[in-house]
C-alpha cells in the first residue's frame, strides 16, 4: 500500500506543479507560495540515484549560478542598512534555491508537456482579455486599446508581454515542424496579437525577431519560397490591421527610436527615464564595484542618487534600475552582475551542447535575456517565479532534451 502511494505521488505531484505554476504564472500569482512548499514537500519523495545529481552538478546548468547568485543576496543583508527590504527581498527570491535544489533531484519533467499547457493557458488569458477589451468597447464606449495598461488585466504589461511571447515562439516552431497546423496556427496568432496589445517594445520586438527567423528558415532552410511569400503577406497583412486599430505599437516605436538617437528634451518620456537610470546605475556600481550598497538598498542608493543631480521625478516614483543586471550590480557589485550574467551564458552553453531543438529553446532564453536589459525582472514575484522555474527547466538534461523529433533532422548538423 506505502509503495502504491509512493508510486501514485510520483508520477503525479510533478504535473500539479506545473498545472499550479502556468495557472500562478497568467492567473494567480497568489498560488507561488503553494508551489514553492509543494516542491521543498517533493524532494522528500524523490529517491534520485546520486550519481545523476552528481552530473547535473555542472558550470552548465544555470540552476547552480541561480543557487549562488541566492547566497550572495543572503550575503548582501550582513551590511544592508534597509535589513526590512532585505528579507523582504530574500523571501521573493527563495524559489532561486528551492527550484533548483528540486531540478537537481527531479528525473523527469516534460518540456513539451510544460509548454503545451503553457501556451494552452497562456492562450486562454489572451481569449478572456480580449472578451473583455470587447465588451468595454461594445458596451461602455471605452477604448481599451488607448491606454498602454489597460488590456492586460492580470499582470504587470512588461511581463504579460513576454509570457505570451514566449508562448507564441513555442508555438510558432510547433507549426513549422509538427501536425495540428490548425491549432498550432491560431495559438501563434492570437498569443501575437496579445503580446502587441500590451505595448510592450521588449515583447514586441522578440516576436517579430522570431517570426523572422521562422521565414528565415522557410526560405533558405526548406526552399518553401511559396510559403514564405504567402506567410510573408499575411504578416504584413495582420500588421497593418493591428496598426490600423491602434497606433500605439508603431508610436512607442518611434518615441524610443528619437530617444535613442536624438536629445529629447522630454524628461518624463519612459525611454529617457529609463536611460537616466542606467546611468544613475552605473555610477552607483563604479562607487561600489565589490560588494554593492547592500541586498535591501537598491532603492535608497537610486533616489539618493537622483536627489543629488536633481532628478526630482525619478526619486519620486523610487524606481529600481530597470535592468536586472545592473540592478544586481548596484546591489551586491560586480561578482553578483557576472554570476547573474553566468545564469545565461550555462544555460546558452548547455542549449549548444545537449539540445538537438536549440534554435526554438535558445530564442526563449534569448527573449529572456533581453527582457532583463530592459526590466529588472528578478525583483518582482511576477518575474521571479516564472522566470526561474523555466530557465531552470530549460537547463535540466533529465528531461526529453529533443523537442523536435529526431526524424525532421532539426538542428542536428
Amino acid at each position: 500500500m506505502n509503495t502504491y502511494i509512493f508510486k501514485l505521488f510520483k508520477n503525479s505531484y510533478q504535473d500539479v506543479i506545473i498545472i499550479l505554476f502556468i495557472l500562478s504564472t497568467f492567473f494567480l500569482q497568489v498560488l507561488h507560495g503553494p508551489i514553492i512548499i509543494l516542491m521543498l514537500f517533493g524532494l522528500f519523495f524523490k529517491r534520485e540515484d546520486i550519481s545523476n545529481v552528481k552530473k547535473r552538478i555542472s558550470i552548465y546548468n544555470p540552476s547552480i549560478w541561480f543557487v549562488i547568485y541566492f547566497l550572495l543576496h543572503l550575503f548582501g543583508l550582513t551590511y544592508s542598512v534597509d535589513q526590512n527590504l532585505g528579507w523582504l527581498d530574500i523571501s521573493m527570491k527563495l524559489s532561486m534555491l528551492v527550484f533548483p535544489l528540486f531540478f537537481l533531484f527531479t528525473s523527469k519533467v516534460s518540456l513539451i508537456r510544460f509548454m503545451y499547457w503553457f501556451s494552452i493557458i497562456g492562450t486562454l488569458s489572451v481569449v478572456i482579455c480580449l472578451i473583455i477589451m470587447a465588451y468595454k468597447m461594445l458596451f461602455l464606449n471605452h477604448n481599451v486599446l488607448k491606454s498602454e495598461d489597460e488590456f492586460s488585466i492580470f499582470l504587470h504589461r512588461s511581463y504579460q508581454s513576454m509570457y505570451w511571447c514566449i508562448g507564441a515562439i513555442w508555438c510558432l516552431f510547433q507549426l513549422l515542424y509538427f501536425d495540428r497546423k490548425i491549432m498550432n496556427f491560431c495559438l501563434t496568432f492570437l498569443l501575437s496579437v496579445g503580446t502587441i496589445f500590451t505595448y510592450s517594445k521588449v515583447g514586441i520586438l522578440c516576436l517579430l525577431f522570431s517570426i523572422c527567423t521562422a521565414l528565415f528558415l522557410l526560405v533558405f532552410r526548406f526552399r518553401l519560397y511559396k510559403l514564405a511569400f504567402i506567410s510573408s503577406f499575411f504578416i504584413i497583412l495582420s500588421l497593418a490591421g493591428i496598426n490600423h486599430v491602434t497606433k500605439k505599437p508603431m508610436a512607442r516605436f518611434k518615441v524610443m527610436i528619437n530617444s535613442v538617437f536624438t536629445s529629447s528634451s522630454d524628461k518624463s518620456d519612459s525611454n529617457n527615464i529609463r536611460l537616466t537610470v542606467w546611468s544613475l546605475s552605473i555610477d552607483l556600481i563604479i562607487e561600489n564595484p565589490i560588494l554593492g550598497v547592500g541586498t535591501g538598498d537598491i532603492k535608497h542608493a537610486i533616489k539618493n542618487r537622483s536627489l543629488i543631480l536633481g532628478y526630482k521625478e525619478i526619486a519620486e516614483k523610487n524606481f529600481n534600475a530597470h535592468n536586472q543586471f545592473l540592478n544586481s550590480g548596484v546591489a551586491l557589485g560586480i561578482p553578483a552582475l557576472l554570476i547573474l550574467l553566468g545564469v545565461f551564458v550555462s544555460g546558452f552553453t548547455f542549449i549548444l551542447r545537449f539540445y538537438k531543438s536549440r534554435l526554438v529553446v535558445g530564442l526563449i532564453l534569448f527573449s529572456i535575456f533581453l527582457f532583463m536589459l530592459t526590466e529588472s525582472g528578478f525583483e518582482r514575484q511576477a518575474g521571479i517565479v516564472p522566470f526561474t522555474f523555466l530557465i531552470c527547466l530549460l537547463g535540466c538534461r533529465s528531461f526529453d532534451s529533443s523537442v523536435i523529433p529526431e526524424n525532421q533532422n532539426y538542428e542536428s548538423e
